[in-house]
């Protein structure tokens, strides 16, 4: 049985826009022609009408999409042809625009066939769906575009509001920028099913199409956007924000060009654009080492599933199917799977954000737990420390007191030797416990420095004067420097630098002190340098010298508590001033650099 309707194509893109053109014009089946090309074209389509297919001498043209340019429907009338134009170009008022589409209504012969030849200018890459019922509802029914975009419009609705509420649910530049996205999406399609010319730009075809073309930018630039969101947290390498930023000014051209109204570079920039954007993408997703197994095939995946469907979208806009309706429904589907598969890798990186939340917050918890632990155990130790000193400072006085009411009744060198020996050991004992509190105070955060006049030539005679072995020591003193500091803090330094150079230097070693003005750098600053020889085999490790309890473990032979370079570097930290050391062969120096807080010679 033969087909009582019969579309056919004219196989010659370039055809004319006049009527003899289209009369010349061989015609093909759809699935003949050559694929379209991003070019401007006139595409003529001829249908024959079989007499008595229309019970009421009349059918119905419908063709589809809403941006599918300049439409003209030749009718055959006496002795020429009657034109009815329609499209996108035309005010939606004029009657044979509908949503998704535009109806004709053309007369038929009951006798011999009808021939209708339609055209339709497109100024680029675009699917046409065209087909022709008899005057009856329920047939027309059947191709209503207004049905699918419905359903479209519906989907799209849904993924913008679930996009919206899991970006209050889960507030973030990726969760904002993906509602973004979807919003821009939503809008578009309105722009592009005809929605909005029949309920907004009614008058105003052009504002109607500067919106469509204008939205689809964005949504380039809200696709490059969201995929930025995507690396975000794991750090972007400078190729990928180039990348990006190419994308970016892909976006601002094509606007240029939708204002100048190119559409066919339009297509080619925006094909363009998206190509580069989902190859960047994978290809970030796969070398960025920071991406996790897991969310790395999620997102490889989504990022796949996209670009193979925006690819898809372009082939069946170019390939001739013979049935394009069907490919217009598939393109309207990829136009909510896109958003649909990224809200997928949203959801899945949110989770793992919440999880990894949940198990920064339960370390956090431990660690909130050993703090307090260790705080309770460092308020103890304070406690025990004051106890213990307060315990031994008593009898260590006592002692001291006895040994010096002996010292007159013992006659003889040995005795003298032994209370002078007994006498030591309380001292050092005492420089212990002294240490003790001094290093529980500065964990404590209990000291306060002062700031005046201090002349650290006086607190190193001090120091000096108190040494057992001060015969040892070489000091060259400037008494002319004034600094601004605590003299009780600065002493306890000095003390604990000259007294660690004295035990740790070999037997009746020199130990030299310097105090000096230097004004090599930008400004002058006062030095302290105090230079000792170490012991052969006993050569300190200088990364660790500062730390607390430290000892040369290989010198066994002298007692000491490890404390006292420590307090050196915390009083110094604490002073504001700066502390060095440094090994050249066997000889040790110490370095403290005080800036000066009063003029030279001032008192």
């Amino acid at each position: 049985m033969t087909d009582p309707i019969k579309i056919e194509y004219c196989s010659d893109r370039l055809a004319g826009a006049d009527i003899s053109d289209a009369l010349a014009c061989r015609y093909v089946a759809k699935k003949d022609l050559p694929a379209a090309t991003l070019a401007a074209t006139t595409t003529w389509i001829r249908v024959s009408i079989a007499p008595k297919f229309s019970l009421h001498g009349e059918v119905i043209v419908q063709i589809a999409p809403h941006f599918v340019g300049e439409i003209g429907l030749f009718e055959k009338e006496n002795n020429g042809w009657r034109l009815t134009s329609a499209g996108s170009t035309f005010a939606f008022s004029r009657g044979f625009a509908g949503v998704g589409g535009y109806t004709f209504i053309a007369s038929t012969d009951a006798t011999s066939d009808t021939t209708i030849f339609v055209r339709i200018q497109q100024p680029g890459l675009g699917l046409i769906a065209i087909e022709v019922f008899d005057l009856n509802p329920s047939q027309i029914s059947n191709f209503s575009p207004s049905i699918g975009i419905g359903i479209h419009t519906g989907i799209l609705l849904l993924l913008c509001a679930i996009s919206i509420a899991n970006y209050f649910i889960y507030p973030g530049a990726l969760t904002f920028r993906f509602a973004c996205l979807t919003l821009s999406t939503l809008l578009g399609m309105l722009g592009g099913s005809g929605i909005l010319a029949k309920y907004v730009f009614v008058e105003s075809p052009q504002l109607d199409t500067f919106f469509f073309n204008t939205m689809v930018c964005i949504r380039l630039a809200a696709w490059v956007w969201v995929s930025e969101a995507f690396l975000l947290p794991f750090g972007r390498p400078n190729w990928y924000r180039w990348c990006c930023n190419i994308g970016y000014i892909i976006v601002v051209i094509a606007i240029g060009l939708v204002l100048i109204n190119k559409v066919v570079l339009l297509q080619l920039i925006l094909l363009i654009g998206f190509s580069l954007t989902v190859i960047t993408q994978i290809i970030a997703v796969q070398f960025e080492s920071g991406i996790k197994g897991y969310f790395r095939r999620v997102l490889f995946g989504g990022f796949f599933t996209v670009g193979l469907l925006t690819f898809l979208a372009v082939g069946l806009a170019s390939y001739p199917f013979e049935s394009t309706i069907y490919a217009i429904q598939i393109t309207r589907i990829i136009d909510f799977v896109v958003p649909a598969v990224l809200l997928v890798v949203v959801v899945v990186r949110n989770r793992l954000t919440a999880k990894q939340f949940s198990d920064v917050k339960a370390a956090n918890v431990e660690i909130s737990l050993r703090l307090d632990f260790e705080r309770k155990l460092l308020t103890e130790r304070r406690v025990l420390l004051d106890m213990l000193a307060h315990e031994l400072k008593n009898p260590l006085a006592a002692i001291s007191m006895a040994i010096g009411s002996l010292k007159g009744s013992l006659m003889g060198d040995q005795g003298w030797r032994r209370l002078h020996n007994m006498h030591q050991s309380v001292l050092s004992m005492d420089a212990i416990i002294e240490r003790c509190q001094l290093m529980n105070r500065i964990d404590n955060h209990e000291l306060s420095p002062a700031s005046e006049p201090v002349n650290p030539s006086d607190c190193v005679d001090q120091v000096i004067a108190q040494q057992s072995s001060s015969n040892r020591i070489k000091f060259e003193l400037d008494r002319d420097i004034w600094i601004q500091s605590d003299q009780e803090l600065l002493r306890i330094v000095f003390k604990n630098l000259i007294e660690n150079a004295l035990k740790y230097s070999p037997p009746n070693s020199p130990v030299t002190v310097e105090l000096f003005l230097d004004a090599t750098n930008e400004r002058t600053v006062a030095c302290f340098v105090l230079r000792n020889k170490v012991k052969m085999f006993h050569i300190p490790n200088l990364e660790r010298i500062f730390e607390r309890f430290y000892r040369d473990p290989s010198d066994t032979t002298t007692s000491g508590s490890g404390l006292g370079l420590f307090i050196v570097r915390e009083l110094c930290h604490l002073l504001r001033v700066d502390v060095t050391c440094q090994l050249s062969g066997d000889l040790m120096e110490f370095k403290i650099t005080m800036p000066l807080g009063l003029e030279r010679g001032a008192i």
